[in-house]
């Protein structure tokens, strides 16, 4: 599962529980080729709300089954 910006540590933790996790430590916003570069491979995604995904980006995630959008506020 790729995180797209920072979680709370909860969150990190009971994800990997269940999945290998991967994250984005920069926190800052990925454009659609570092989307796909960092999610190639990952079975599911959970992003902030201001990341753009459209068509073309996710067209390139073959194994990518779930999509969760999220917002810390």
């Amino acid at each position: 599962v790729l995180l797209t910006r920072r979680v709370p540590t909860e969150i990190v933790s009971r994800l990997r529980e269940h999945f290998v996790v991967r994250t984005n430590d920069e926190d800052t916003l990925l454009s659609g080729a570092s989307l796909v570069e960092r999610a190639s491979g990952c079975f599911g995604i959970l992003a902030n709300l201001t990341e753009k995904f459209d068509r073309s980006v996710l067209s390139q995630l073959p194994d990518l089954r779930i999509c969760l959008l999220y917002t810390s506020d």
